[in-house]
Formats: structure tokens, C-alpha cells, sequence
């Protein structure tokens, strides 16, 4: 048995190349846009669910200049992110993870360049995230290479380290430390290198809403020569070619191939990450998602392999983009359709993936050889595949004795142990108590003090094993404090009629490994044969030995082929072939087809020794028009037969178009023909191309007929049409109709169920100069019939994605509707604050109101977690923006006259957005966008409504400006589990920026702002606060090297809601001192003084009120000395003291070297 650790394989990869100093670029993306004037910025953020901290591409930020934009939201300094102007640090709050990226302009004290940009060029990835192991290539920034001189001129390098420390009032001492290196290139004679290396371990997950999946924390090492392939580091191995012993895995470890003389060897010794399984489910009518996918014991706890997965609808397979056929969350394991495939109770669907459940390690060992006995005649190929748990080391977990004793005595592949521990007292959250109802002990919840410690006994572990198979349920909590479960507890509900029980299940460490050979002839061009044979074992629990004599499994494949066929020729095909698969035979990957079980009509659950006997003739013409005809039959040992026929062709006439039919018969029956089942099914269709027009026709139809049962048995029709027009002036058309007609027996005789129309519309405007759009609508309504009206609702599903762009005059008008709706499943979130040490979280919880707040020094962290109650919504998203920039219209001219005057300093800029996830019935309404519909208290899940306006005036080249702004924000969310919150923000500002001269600059700023947030929960306090501030910055260089600024802000804010009056004043002076060392860096020095006075004396302030500051004075000063010690070599010293009314002072000081080459 092989063990990778992630630690010693990324030692081992550094040492292999043999560099001590190895680089390090941050995982986040960040791309600089443009750099608008000498400081003023711009860059745009790629961002993560699970990564609140953004370091930027510039430090010594100007304060209160940076504009965050998000999807045309723009974001609330202190409510939806914070910045560390100083160390130039974006720190986001949860509010905002749900968006994909952060455009993001400020203006800088830098006046040069910052390293980072220039020498920082990304990573290198494999061009495919499915690629194959030995299939690697570069994608390397050729313009962007290093300038530092390297030994081999061939070799190119680039990348960066970063040695730091750290040290911080309650913080202690802590070292940050980074390596990144990128290579590529030929190291010598014939042997090439592609290297991507880190010491750095990054949580995050690929985004799964694009075709294309990039990693950003990627490592590997890839040499490449006339005969061999090595790759050590993040692997894709596909060994395919193989009916037995196919493996498709992303693992961690080592992989080479050789070719010695015509024999090719691969060896593999890996970690893996995940293990494989293959879910099939029915879609649910009317609901695009998500769908979860689970564990391979129905456990929930999962997360999916970024990329592993393989998802078929009715056999197709579909592609992965917002844009195509679906997305998926990997961290949460739920895939979601797109309005691209609507998706209805009919829609088979299968996913093939790798999911993790944090159990094990799992160890890999793989290899395969392949080599040619007579060259071109005889070809013999082996493979060997292993894959076992680490047991002697769990993940997150150590096994008592009592746990390892239960193990020892069973062969199952779970174990349950009592799941109540006793801790002692006020140590625990639960009690046992005698129940009546039980007539024994039971677990009872007692909860937790208001300071958060426990007051119970016992701890207890809970496992879920469905509904009705449990003793527990799970209930909401009505504390903010959490618990280990969070918000939930468990309470008793009587035997077997909850979901959970009061054990701890423990998954058995497994091993399993498959041993194939296979051996192809060829006696002539027209004749070959192929024979493969594969052994597997698995043992369910390397901690037991009992039963371990039924581990192993056998299957024989045997396969003939006469073909006549040439090219450019006719022909006839013959094949047939034999298989036959043990009961104890186990694969490591999916063997048999996606549909397997439907193909051949077996019924599920069936287990026993399986024996296919197939064959078929296909007769080909000298075009495209074939027929075919195959005969197989199915055998599972003293169980099942399935007799299964299958004819069809396709054939070319000039005058109707390609014609394709299909009809399969299948009859089967168990051994002693008690139960017989009938399954006829035919499809056809017909499709002509005549130019730029192409219609479509066809059908689908089945009949099956079980004997079992007087109720078992079904039949449909199906019809379908539609029409391509491509490139009728502008336009691309696509239509599409289905109807659907469904038969369900009944006291042995069929029955009309239902009927299903689709329609689908799509119109597509390529972009030109000044308009675009792309329109797809798709809905599906399915009607109930007879007695089916009873136990079933009609249901109508509506699809839309749309997209239209106007912009005419060169752009200087621009109008961008977007318009997305679905029919989905929205699932319950629960906010879990996680106490981490002072400074290094976001939040901190406030005694005096009750509630957690933002807090860039804070002790706490949010996490959102999904609870298993899903709820069907109609999901709308609309979104608008309207501007207005007159200088466009004179872009393009070279009259300076028509470049100036006062419209081509204005410019305007409205935007609109619309979100909703309602549970409404009334879908026709939503979709009209009716407002009594958005935002009711009755039916939406989650609304949000935004209105923005913002008016630019007296915009010159030397950065003056004014900005006039409007901003109103209602928010509705009944998606948390602890209650709805609703929230409405009205807001009036502007902004005058006036510079003097190169040397003098002020801004001047004033808001009045409203403020209603209201919560359904009694243990929050809601809030009515109007809010008014001014502020006055100043900024002079008196020289090209130094630099002076002050800030003066005066605010206002009243709580109206309050029961005594409350008034809250604010006056904030800030001091600040820029040195400029001439092309090295800066000396930056801050201090600041605040003040807030609270009427009545001593009442506690909410979050909102005084910039979120307490009652009294506050103190912040700051240092920083940022210097470029060499070309590739910076340095910086940062320090920070805090002063606040509410806490002790806090220091904070840091060095850091960073190098890059």
C-alpha cells in the first residue's frame, strides 16, 4: 500500500527540481483593466464563495476613493466590504459571496508601478480540464516571461516568493510564507519540462458554471521525451480502452508512461480525492434544480471533485455552462439545469462522479502495458488497479478502542456506535432523562448559556436514516448562540418516527482493487477477435476478516467482427459477443452503458451472475444509408431473462431528407415465468437541409406491460417538430413543439394520465454596430386526466433567458436588458458564526443590541450552511442599465472644438434590478413582473429591488468632477431558517472633486440617507434611521515627493424606531503624510480621531448609526514603508494601532520581503 501525503509530495516535487527558492502568486484573479491616469486604477476580481480577503495589485490606496461595482450593484463601504487602504486589502462580508466578480476602481498614493503587475503572469494549466495524463500543454504568456537570466536559454521561468511576519495585540508571533514557480521548456537534448508549483494549499473549488474549468491551485511537474512521459503533482488519469477495467480519476501523486521497443508501460501511485458512483434519477416536473448528489450510502455530507463529473439526459450527454446545459456547485453537490434543457418528470437523468465525504485517505496503484506480439495481428494488453482506505488514518478523527472493537466484528461497510458521550457537567448540550413515552432513557436538549458555554452533561452525536426510521428530529433553535449543530437540536420524538438516531455511524475503510487481460487478433483485414478477462476483490472493511471469502468476482468478455466495409464502399458488418459478469465482480468505474437497465429491461435490485449473449448485422451503402439489426438476450442467474430485438436504418432521399428509424422489442420474464413484462418502443425521425432552412419531424413511442401487478405497465406518445432558419437578414429563428400523450394501466387496462405540450422559441441577433440580442424561451404544461386529476396537479413551467444590447451613436446611448427565469428548488439557509481569534474574522457579536456586526478586527467568521427542506420557487432575475455619454458621439473626430464644451462632461447612468424567488402559484403574473407579486411577505422566499441613478457633470482631464446619486434598495429574504428580514434603503448623495492645480485637490461629499430594516424575530431589534453626513478632503503636494492630506467628517443619525429618541453625532478628523522615495516607495504615516456623542447618554448604538463606531472617542494611527530593494525585490513594513471606546488598544505590526524572478 502507497501513501501520499500532500505535504511530502510537494517536498518531493521542489526537491526534484532542485530550485530553493520557489514562487508564489496570489489564488485569487485579479486583472488589471486599465490605469486611467498616473494613480487612478482600475482592476477587476474574480471572486469565491468561501474567500472574503482580496489582496489588491496597489497599496497606499487614497481613502474613500474606490468605486466597487458587482453585476451593475454598486457595493456599501462598512456594510458589503471593507479596504485596508494602507496594505491595500479588499475584505468583503458575506452578503456579497453570491457574486462572480468585482470591478473595482480607486485611486492610488503609489506613483510608480506595483511589481506585482508587471512580473505576475498566472498560472499554467492543462488546456483541458478532462484531459489525460500524458496530454498536458503549456499555456504560457510568451510576451510575459521573466527578464532575469537563467542558465538554459531554452527554459523559461517566472514566479514569485514572499517571506513575512506578523505579530498583534492576543495575536502572538505567525510567519506567512509563499512559493510559486512556473516553468516550461526544453531542460535538455529531447526532454522537455511544464512545471506548476506551490507550497500553498488553496480550499477554494472551481466555479462549475463554465465549459471550461480552471484550477487555480494546481501543481505538477511534467517532463516529456521521444519515448517517456513523467508527471508528479495534480494528475488526470483515463485509462480507457478496457470493458472491465476502465479508470477515470483526478488524483495527487505520480504517473509515468514508457515505450521500450514497442511495449507501452503506464505506472501510477496517487492519493485520491474522491471515490466514483453513478446516480440515476427522474427529474421533477416544472423544476430546473438544484439536484443533490449524494454519497454512496445516501449521506449528504459531500462535496464533488471539481470537473470529475459526466451528466446524461435520456442517454445524451450534456455540457457544462451557463450557456449550455447545466451548472453545478461542487462544494454543496447540486446540479442545476439551465433554460437550455428544460427538464420535466420524463427526463432520465445519470451523472457519473467522484465525491468526497472526508473519510479517508484513499491510496491508488495503477498500471498497464500494452504491447503487439506479431505487429498488426496479435496485440495482448494487462491492467491492474488498486484503490484502498488509509484506515490507520481517518480524516478529522480518531477511533476508540469500543469504535475499533465494532469494526473488528463486522463486515459491513457501516458501523453504528452510541452516539451520546458523557463530557461531565457544563460541558455538554444535552441531558438523559427517563422518557414514558420510551419507557427508557432519552436525549434531551438543555441549550447553552447566553455566553455561549454549555450547561448539559452530554455531548451527542447524531446520525440521519430516514424518515420513519428514526427515533429524533431535528428542530430550530430560538437562541443566536450556536451550538456544534448550529441553530438545530434534537428532540425524542417516539420510536421510529423520526429521521435521526442518537448513534455515530462510522464508515468502514475499504480496499478494492481489478485485475484485467485482454488479447486481440486479427487474422485478416476483415475478421478480429477480442477477449478480455478481469478479476476483482473488495473487501467492504479491512478492519474485519469475516466473510472475507466472498471479496472476489470474475468477468469474461468475448467478441468476433466480420467487416467487409472500405472507404468510399458498402458493405456488411457482422458482430456478436459473449459476457459474463459474477455477482461478486465489482468495477471501479461504471462498465456498462448509461442506460444500461433500460436498454435490456432489468429490474432494479436484481443481483446474481449475468450473462449477455448479443449479436447483429449492419449492411452500410456507399453514402450515409444503413440497416441494421441486432438479437441479445440478458440472463441473471436464477432470477430474470430479457430477450431484446432491435431493427432500424437511416436512408438519404433527395426529395424528403434524412430519414432515421428505430424499433426495439423486448420480452422478459422471471425463471419461473411468474412475472413476464413486454416493452415495445419505436422512434423515427426525419430532418431536411434546404439552405439556411431546416425543418424537423419525428416520434417516440412505448409500450410496456408488466404482468405483476393489474396497475403496472405504461404507454406513450410522443410527437415533435421544429424549424432552424438561420440568417433571415439579422435573425437566427429556432422553434420547437412537442406534445406528449401518457397511458398508466389501471385494473389491467390503460388509462389516459396526462398530456405535455413543449414549446420552444429561440431568436438570436448576431452582434453588429449597434444592436445584439439573444431570446430563448422554452414552456412545458402538462394536464391530468380521469382519475388521475386526483392524486396529481396540472403544471406549466416557463423558461426564459434573454439578453438585448442597444447601443447606437458609437455607444454614446446604451440600453442592456437582461431577462432569466426558471422554475427551481430553493432550500433553507442557516447563518453559523464561527469564533475564531480577535482580528483575524469579520464579525463581532454586539452585547448591546444582540446581533452580529461587521467588523474587519473581529473574533467571529459567517458561514452559510443549506438545510435539506427544499421549497419549488420561480426564480426571476431582471436587470437594466441605461447610459448616457455624449463625448462618444465625437470619439472618433479630430476637431478639438467638437471634443469639448459642457455635454461632453456629462454622462448618466441608470440601473434597474429586479430579484425574486417566490413560491407563488400565479407564475403568469411573475413573469408579467406584476409588483404586487415581488416582495410579499406571503410568498417570497428571497426579493430584492434596486433603483440607481447616478448624474456626472463638469468631468475634465485633470480628475474634476460632480456626481449627483440616487439610490434605493428594498430587500426581502425568508430564506433564513431563524426568521425574515426585510430591509429599505433610500439614499441622495454627491460628490464634488475639484483639483486646483497638479499639486492641490479636495473632495467634498454630503448624503442623506433612510434606513428601515425590520425582522420577524423578537430577539432582533429593528431600525428607522435617517442619516446625514458631510465630509471635506483635502490633499496637497507641495513637491513631487511629499504629500499632505485632511479629512474633516461631520454626520447625523437619528433612530427613529427607538423608544427613547435616539441621536447619534459624529465628527472624525483624519491626518495623513505621504513620502515618496523616487522610483523605490513610500513612507505613509495616518492618524485619525473620532468622536461620537449618543443622546441619551449611554444608549446602545445599532451598526448602521456612526459609520458603526461606539459611544466616545476612537483612535486610529497607522505606519507603513513600502521600498523596491532591486528590480524583482520589495519590501514593506506596516504598523496600526487601534484605540477604541469599546475594547482595549490593539497593535498590529508586519514585515514582509517578496521576490520575484
Amino acid at each position: 500500500m502507497i501513501h501520499f501525503s500532500s505535504y511530502r509530495l510537494k517536498i518531493f516535487l521542489f526537491a526534484f527540481i532542485g530550485f530553493s527558492m520557489l514562487p508564489e502568486v496570489s489564488a485569487q484573479e485579479i486583472e488589471i483593466i486599465r490605469n486611467r491616469s498616473v494613480r487612478d486604477r482600475e482592476v477587476q476580481i474574480k471572486i469565491y464563495p468561501d474567500l472574503l480577503v482580496y489582496p489588491l495589485p496597489h497599496r497606499h490606496i487614497r481613502e474613500n476613493s474606490e468605486t466597487v461595482i458587482s453585476k451593475n450593484d454598486t457595493l456599501r463601504l462598512n456594510m458589503d466590504y471593507v479596504i485596508d487602504y494602507m496594505n491595500g486589502v479588499l475584505k468583503l462580508t458575506g452578503s456579497v459571496i453570491e457574486y462572480d466578480s468585482l470591478l473595482l476602481s480607486y485611486r492610488t498614493n503609489q506613483p510608480f508601478e506595483p511589481i506585482v503587475a508587471q512580473y505576475w503572469t498566472g498560472f499554467i494549466s492543462p488546456e483541458d480540464d478532462s484531459a489525460s495524463l500524458v496530454k498536458i500543454k503549456p499555456q504560457i504568456d510568451k510576451t510575459a516571461r521573466s527578464t532575469v537570466p537563467i542558465r538554459d536559454e531554452r527554459l523559461n521561468t517566472h514566479g514569485s516568493l514572499v517571506r513575512g511576519v506578523k505579530v498583534g495585540t492576543n495575536e502572538g508571533l505567525s510567519l506567512n510564507s509563499g512559493l510559486r514557480i512556473q516553468m516550461e521548456g526544453e531542460i535538455s537534448d529531447g526532454i522537455n519540462l511544464i512545471a506548476s508549483m506551490t507550497d500553498q494549499n488553496s480550499p477554494i473549488q472551481p466555479e462549475g458554471n463554465t465549459q471550461t474549468l480552471k484550477e487555480i491551485d494546481k501543481v505538477y511537474v511534467g517532463l516529456t521525451g521521444e519515448n517517456f512521459e513523467l508527471t508528479l503533482g495534480d494528475i488526470s488519469v483515463n485509462l480507457s480502452g478496457s470493458n472491465f477495467a476502465n479508470y477515470r480519476r483526478k488524483l495527487q501523486g505520480g504517473s509515468g508512461s514508457a515505450d521500450v521497443g514497442g511495449t507501452i508501460v503506464t505506472v501510477t501511485g496517487a492519493v485520491s480525492r474522491g471515490k466514483f458512483r453513478t446516480l440515476s434519477f427522474n427529474g421533477v416536473e416544472g423544476n430546473q434544480g438544484p439536484y443533490r448528489l449524494i454519497g454512496d450510502e445516501g449521506n449528504l455530507a459531500v462535496f464533488i471533485i471539481a470537473g470529475s463529473e459526466n451528466v446524461y439526459i435520456d442517454g445524451e450527454k450534456m455540457s457544462r455552462g451557463e450557456t449550455k446545459d447545466y451548472v453545478i456547485d461542487y462544494s454543496n453537490a447540486e446540479l442545476t439545469f439551465t433554460p437550455y434543457r428544460i427538464i420535466s418528470s420524463d427526463s432520465r437523468i445519470a451523472v457519473d462522479y467522484e465525491f468526497s465525504d472526508r473519510s479517508y485517505n484513499r491510496s491508488v496503484l495503477a498500471s498497464s502495458l500494452t504491447t503487439e506480439i506479431i505487429a498488426g495481428k496479435v496485440r495482448f494488453g494487462g491492467r491492474f488497479i488498486r484503490e484502498s482506505d488509509d484506515r490507520d488514518n481517518p480524516i478529522g478523527t480518531t477511533f476508540s478502542e469500543s469504535e475499533l472493537s465494532a469494526l473488528a466484528s463486522t463486515d459491513e461497510e457501516n458501523v453504528f456506535v452510541e452516539g451520546g458521550i458523557k463530557v461531565g457537567k457544563d460541558k455538554g448540550a444535552y441531558n438523559k432523562i427517563f422518557s414514558s413515552l420510551k419507557g427508557d432513557s432519552v436525549f434531551k436538549y438543555v441549550g447553552l448559556n447566553q455566553d455561549g458555554t454549555f450547561i448539559g452533561v452530554w455531548s451527542v452525536f447524531f446520525t440521519q436514516v430516514g424518515e420513519g426510521n428514526g427515533d429524533y428530529d431535528n428542530k430550530l433553535g430560538d437562541s443566536l448562540l450556536v451550538s456544534p449543530q448550529g441553530n438545530f437540536y434534537f428532540e425524542y420524538v417516539g420510536s421510529e418516527n423520526g429521521s435521526y438516531i442518537a448513534k455515530k455511524r462510522i464508515r468502514s475503510p475499504s480496499a478494492q482493487s481489478i485485475v484485467s487481460f485482454n488479447l486481440a487478433v486479427q487474422p485478416s483485414e476483415k475478421i478480429s477477435i477480442q477477449t478480455e478477462i478481469g478479476l476483482s476483490s473488495k473487501d467492504r472493511n479491512t478492519f474485519s476478516s469475516l466473510n472475507d471469502n466472498d471479496n472476489t468476482g470474475s468477468a469474461l468478455l468475448i467478441k468476433g467482427v466480420f467487416n467487409t466495409t472500405a472507404p468510399d464502399k458498402g458493405g456488411v458488418i457482422f458482430d456478436s459477443y459473449i459476457r459474463r459478469i459474477a455477482e461478486e465482480f465489482s468495477s471501479l468505474d461504471r462498465i456498462d452503458e448509461i442506460e444500461f437497465d433500460r436498454r435490456w429491461n432489468k429490474r432494479v435490485g436484481l443481483e446474481g451472475t449475468e450473462t449477455i449473449m448479443e449479436g447483429g448485422a449492419k449492411i452500410k451503402s456507399r453514402g450515409s444509408d444503413e440497416l441494421y439489426g441486432r438479437f441479445g438476450r440478458l440472463e441473471v442467474e436464477n432470477e430474470w431473462r430479457s430477450d431484446r430485438i432491435e431493427i432500424g436504418g437511416e436512408k438519404n432521399i433527395r426529395f424528403l431528407g434524412n430519414i432515421k428509424l428505430n424499433q426495439e422489442i423486448l420480452d422478459s420474464k422471471t425463471n419461473d415465468g411468474v412475472i413476464k413484462s413486454e416493452w415495445k418502443r419505436r422512434k423515427g425521425r426525419l430532418k431536411k437541409n434546404w439552405n439556411n432552412f431546416t425543418p424537423v419531424f419525428g416520434f417516440e413511442f412505448e409500450d410496456k406491460e408488466d404482468s405483476d401487478s393489474l396497475n403496472s405497465g405504461f404507454k406513450y406518445l410522443e410527437y415533435f417538430a421544429g424549424i432552424e432558419i438561420k440568417n433571415i437578414g439579422p435573425l437566427n429563428l429556432l422553434t420547437e413543439y412537442t406534445i406528449r400523450n401518457d397511458e398508466e394501466r389501471l385494473n389491467d387496462e390503460l388509462e389516459p394520465r396526462s398530456k405535455a405540450v413543449s414549446k420552444t422559441l429561440g431568436i438570436e441577433i448576431p452582434s453588429s454596430k449597434i444592436y445584439s440580442a439573444n431570446l430563448r424561451f422554452s414552456r412545458r404544461t402538462r394536464e391530468f386526466k380521469g382519475e388521475f386529476k386526483d392524486s396529481s396537479s396540472n403544471s406549466q413551467s416557463n423558461l426564459i433567458d434573454m439578453r438585448s444590447d442597444l447601443h447606437p451613436m458609437n455607444g454614446a446611448l446604451r440600453l442592456v436588458i437582461d431577462y432569466r427565469a426558471a422554475s427551481e428548488l430553493l432550500a433553507g439557509i442557516e447563518r453559523v458564526y464561527l469564533k475564531v481569534e480577535e482580528g483575524r474574522g469579520n464579525f463581532r457579536f454586539d452585547e448591546d443590541v444582540n446581533e452580529y456586526v461587521p467588523d474587519i478586527s473581529g473574533d467571529f467568521i459567517l458561514r452559510t450552511r443549506q438545510t435539506d427542506n427544499y421549497e419549488p420557487v420561480t426564480d426571476i432575475r431582471v436587470s437594466m442599465r441605461f447610459m448616457i455619454e455624449p463625448k462618444r458621439l465625437n470619439a472618433n473626430r479630430r476637431n478639438r472644438r467638437a471634443k469639448s464644451g459642457f455635454w461632453q462632461g456629462v454622462s448618466s447612468r441608470t440601473f434597474i434590478r429586479i430579484d425574486e424567488k417566490s413560491k407563488d402559484s400565479d407564475t403568469g403574473a411573475l413573469l408579467r413582473l406584476e409588483p404586487s407579486k415581488f416582495r410579499n411577505p406571503d410568498s417570497t422566499l428571497l426579493g430584492n429591488l434596486t433603483f440607481e441613478e447616478d448624474l456626472t457633470m463638469f468631468k475634465r482631464r485633470n480628475g474634476s468632477y460632480l456626481r449627483l446619486r440616487y439610490r434605493y434598495l428594498e430587500n426581502f429574504n425568508n430564506q433564513f431558517i431563524t426568521g425574515g428580514e426585510e430591509s429599505l434603503t433610500k439614499e441622495a448623495s454627491f460628490r464634488w472633486r475639484q483639483t486646483r492645480s497638479t499639486k492641490t485637490r479636495y473632495d467634498i461629499e454630503g448624503s442623506r440617507s433612510s434606513t428601515l430594516r425590520s425582522f420577524s424575530s423578537s430577539l432582533r431589534r429593528g431600525r428607522d434611521i435617517i442619516s446625514n453626513e458631510v465630509s471635506i478632503d483635502l490633499s496637497r503636494l507641495p513637491s513631487s515627493r511629499v504629500e499632505f492630506g485632511a479629512k474633516l467628517t461631520v454626520g447625523r443619525d437619528v433612530d427613529r424606531l427607538s423608544s427613547n429618541d435616539l441621536k447619534a453625532s459624529l465628527t472624525e478628523i483624519e491626518l495623513r503624510n505621504n513620502y515618496f522615495l523616487k522610483g523605490r516607495g513610500m513612507v505613509r504615516f495616518l492618524t485619525s480621531w473620532a468622536h461620537v456623542g449618543v443622546t441619551p447618554n449611554g444608549a446602545p448604538l445599532t451598526f448602521e448609526m456612526a459609520n458603526g463606531l461606539k459611544e466616545g472617542d476612537s483612535y486610529k494611527w497607522s505606519f507603513s514603508f513600502d521600498y523596491k530593494m532591486g528590480s524583482n525585490l520589495n519590501a514593506m513594513l506596516t504598523y496600526e494601532g487601534r484605540n477604541e471606546s469599546f475594547r482595549d488598544t490593539r497593535h498590529v505590526g508586519k514585515a514582509e520581503v517578496r521576490a520575484w524572478f
